[in-house]
């Protein structure tokens, strides 16, 4: 099988894409909110607009939702935060509360092909912890939780945007080659070669700039600062507080400080 790719939120890129491939997709996969490239929402309905492309060619959109589902609000985000409803999803993470736990789901004609018992030919998905009790019970508590907080989820985002806003002002008042994204409770921050100049749009802008060496450098200054963030920086949780939003913030300014002094002796 091969895979090919485009960049998020750059709708040349997937026209391009579909264009040339089109006709050979059997789907496409995407996080909502990408993930481990920076946190980046959709923007000006890119995820509707993947959506009707992807229809209008009878190629299966798949949304990888381990990330944002119930993470960013009760359920699944690429259908309620962005218009875009999948043919097939799945979930993992927030869904058992850091149990191994795996789910997908997706249209009925779709799922259908996966029951046992059924006529004809059928794909099975499955593996040697699959329904296991105790993964089960833990899912299933953490549901009925998070159903009982969902009502604290425009207070954890909320959160997470005055963060960053606050973020990236100290580093603009630091004069630091660094950027902070994500959206609602989803946080990342990365190191840049040089400025970039303008607000981060796509994955392709952010790592044609990202500086991999310096990221590490910096990740080990948080980490001495208490700060353990090392796929970007993590995710606020209900129980994160506004005291938690300034020890991470002094710890960022004092890890940023380390870092250049670093720096000043290398190049010394």
């Amino acid at each position: 099988y091969n895979g090919v790719s485009f960049d998020y939120n750059d709708r040349g890129s997937l026209d391009t894409l579909l264009k040339n491939h089109g006709k050979d997709l059997a789907a496409i996969i995407v996080e909502p909110v990408i993930g481990a490239g920076g946190g980046i929402p959709p923007y000006d309905d890119f995820l509707k607009y993947l959506r009707e492309e992807t229809a209008a060619r009878d190629i299966l959109l798949i949304h990888d939702e381990i990330i944002t589902g119930f993470r960013l609000g009760y359920g699944t985000a690429g259908d309620k935060l962005f218009g875009s409803e999948p043919d097939l999803l799945t979930l993992g993470k927030a869904a058992a509360g850091g149990m191994p736990l795996g789910v997908y789901g997706g249209r009925e004609d779709i799922m259908s092909l996966a029951t046992p018992g059924a006529k004809g030919g059928r794909w099975v998905g499955g593996g040697t912890f699959s329904s296991h009790p105790l993964t089960m019970a833990a899912g299933l508590a953490v549901l009925e939780r998070l159903r009982e907080k969902k009502g604290e989820y425009d207070r954890l985002n909320q959160m997470g945007d005055s963060f960053r806003t606050r973020l990236n002002d100290m580093l603009g008042e630091m004069n630091a080659p660094l950027v902070g994204t994500g959206y609602g409770s989803i946080n990342f921050i990365s190191c840049l070669s040089s400025p970039l100049g303008k607000p981060v749009r796509t994955p392709g802008q952010l790592g044609a700039l990202f500086d991999h060496k310096m990221q590490d450098i910096f990740q080990g200054h948080l980490m001495q600062e208490g700060i353990f963030g090392y796929h970007g920086l993590g995710a606020l949780s209900f129980t994160h507080t506004e005291d938690d939003i300034e020890k991470t913030l002094d710890g960022i300014s004092n890890a940023i400080q380390k870092m250049k002094k670093y720096v000043e002796l290398k190049q010394g």
